[in-house]
């Protein structure tokens, strides 16, 4: 193992703001990774997400230059020993994602990302039109009288096929949570209810489990998703959705194009990603980047 490591950090707008339960999300920050060595040039991305336990940027920078432009081996397998964005990032730069791509089918489904609030009912009509069947509706950001009487205007713009993935980021105490689960148990059009509560609170979590016969899921525990990244993270989280696409479920990769500044979205959302639309990215992933 012999090159060097350098890195640059991004800050890229959203061309639209995201609203969640942990605030308006305005941009998004990270590094941009790269390894030269004799072999070539590889790249990786570190992002961590505001408000959900990771790293913060300030640490991923402390990581990144403890680490140097030569580490070691010991010094690269320890870093990534220890988890977290900086560990995905340094394990991508190595990862034989075309591998991963070939362990898989010719395509997946994907599920398409709707905003919080009424935002959701225009752009869903679009995604209908396009063939999307699954999407995930961030809530856990209004009232949450008012986000149950959206849900019902919502799914009624829907088919009876479509599925509904219900996202609260962790924003309901066991009462809220006991009311959206009383709700979601009558409407077979949603398909599970994403971190309703704070991850740490597993008993919370696994006692509402047991009283509703509503699937609830962990973030990003039930198939792989975005992080909205880039187009450098988005190649290798594809590649590994493809390579765990043995579940019905639909891949939560529905969220492009995110950016202000097109060239680093990944390619633009689409109902099933096919296996050549990923591999097309190799040639362009990192341009105009340091």
């Amino acid at each position: 193992m012999s090159g060097i490591l350098s890195y640059q950090p991004y800050a890229l707008p959203f061309r639209v703001p995201l609203r969640t339960a942990h605030g308006r999300w305005e941009d998004r920050q990270g590094f941009w990774l790269k390894w030269e060595s004799v072999e070539g040039v590889l790249r990786g991305e570190a992002a961590p997400i505001p408000g959900f336990g990771g790293a913060s940027l300030t640490e991923l920078a402390a990581g990144l230059r403890q680490l140097g432009e030569t580490p070691s081996p010991s010094e690269w397998e320890q870093a990534i020993a220890r988890g977290g964005e900086l560990a995905f990032a340094l394990g991508s730069l190595h990862c034989d994602w075309r591998a991963l791509l070939a362990e898989g089918p010719d395509y997946i489904s994907v599920a398409g990302l709707l905003p919080a609030g009424k935002p959701a009912f225009a752009r869903a009509e679009p995604l209908l039109e396009m063939g999307f069947r699954t999407f995930k509706w961030k809530v856990g950001v209004a009232d949450p009288r008012d986000e149950q009487g959206m849900l019902d205007d919502l799914l009624s713009r829907m088919p009876d096929r479509v599925q509904l993935r219900l996202d609260a980021n962790g924003a309901w105490d066991r009462r809220t949570a006991e009311r959206w689960l009383s709700l979601a148990a009558e409407r077979p059009q949603i398909e599970f209810i994403e971190q309703p509560c704070a991850a740490d609170d597993v008993d919370l979590i696994m006692g509402l489990a047991q009283d509703f016969p509503v699937t609830l899921a962990l973030d990003e525990a039930v198939l792989i998703s975005s992080a909205l990244e880039t187009r450098i993270g988005a190649r290798i989280v594809m590649a590994v959705a493809f390579a765990l696409a043995d579940t019905a479920r639909a891949a939560g990769l529905g969220v492009w194009p995110l950016f202000v500044d097109g060239a680093h979205d990944a390619p633009t959302a689409l109902p099933f990603l096919q296996r050549e639309t990923v591999l097309s990215l190799d040639a362009a992933v990192g341009e105009g980047i340091a």
